[in-house]
């Protein structure tokens, strides 16, 4: 989100390509106030991510949860 708006990424077709776009998208912002990754099942795997985007940005500015139904309310 920037400014109140979420911020298009792009899009991709497979699991490696997204870390992989999702990293630079990270690195394009130098000056990230925090990042929220949000996952549905694979917590193992954006655990992972977190700790691999922990080189660009402070990990205690690196905010986790999960998406489930009780979050749609």
């Amino acid at each position: 989100m920037h400014d109140g708006k979420i911020i298009d990424a792009g899009m991709t077709r497979s699991y490696a390509n997204i870390t992989e776009q999702l990293f630079e998208f990270v690195g394009s912002y130098p000056n990230l106030q925090e990042v929220d990754l949000s996952h549905v099942t694979v917590h193992e795997e954006t655990k992972m991510f977190k700790k691999c985007i922990a080189s660009i940005i402070d990990e205690e500015r690196i905010q986790m949860f999960k998406i489930d139904a009780s979050n749609m309310s």
